[in-house]
């Protein structure tokens, strides 16, 4: 979905379980290990969407051309498994 974030908030219970909390009246989901949860809701219809109000820009640093080492943002890499 262009133009959308997901957004979970991510919270470990008192059990040692792993659980998002979602949009009101979806069933809660619990997990025995976080790549679990994350696995699961990578897939498409899992929480709340909700359109941006405001376009994300990347402030471009001086001397650094998009695309090059020092100018890659970590949070836009491809994750790593956990």
């Amino acid at each position: 979905h262009q133009g959308y974030v997901y957004t979970y908030r991510v919270s470990k219970t008192e059990t040692g379980s792993w659980s998002a909390e979602t949009a009101p009246g979806v069933h809660r989901r619990l997990f025995r290990k976080v790549h679990n949860l994350l696995s699961a809701f990578q897939k498409p219809n899992q929480g709340i969407v909700t359109p941006l109000q405001n376009p994300v820009v990347k402030p471009v640093k001086a001397g650094c051309s998009p695309g090059t080492a020092a100018g890659r943002n970590p949070w836009l890499q491809p994750s790593r498994a956990l």
